[in-house]
């Protein structure tokens, strides 16, 4: 297969790597502030400033149980490792709003998996 056919399909050297992530939220930082924010919402935004740090890229959703469930994947350019999987992994583990990584998925196609 031609290289430019190789990069319009995402196969080869142009595959595009990511990582499911899912991790439950202790309960006492999924409460309501007088404001009428959730206290939640600040550590979410710090996790999406560490992902975007890295170059990488998070899409998914917060369930009503403040479960987080998404899928990292890379930004323009930079391909997905798993160093960053282990980033991913410490930092999650480095803060007490996590109550349990549930799942950190291997590497994967993001086109085809």
């Amino acid at each position: 297969m031609k290289k430019r056919l190789r990069k319009k399909l995402h196969v080869g050297e142009f595959t595009e790597w990511g990582f499911q992530a899912c991790f439950s939220m202790r309960s006492e930082y999924c409460e309501q502030t007088p404001q009428g924010t959730w206290l939640s919402d600040n550590f979410l935004d710090e996790f999406l400033v560490f992902i975007e740090s890295i170059d990488l890229g998070f899409g998914g959703c917060c369930t009503e149980s403040f479960t987080v469930d998404g899928f990292i994947t890379r930004l323009q350019g930079i391909a997905v490792t798993e160093e960053n999987r282990h980033e991913v992994k410490t930092w999650l583990e480095a803060h007490r709003q996590v109550k349990e990584i549930t799942k950190l998925g291997a590497l994967v196609d993001s086109n085809r998996d």
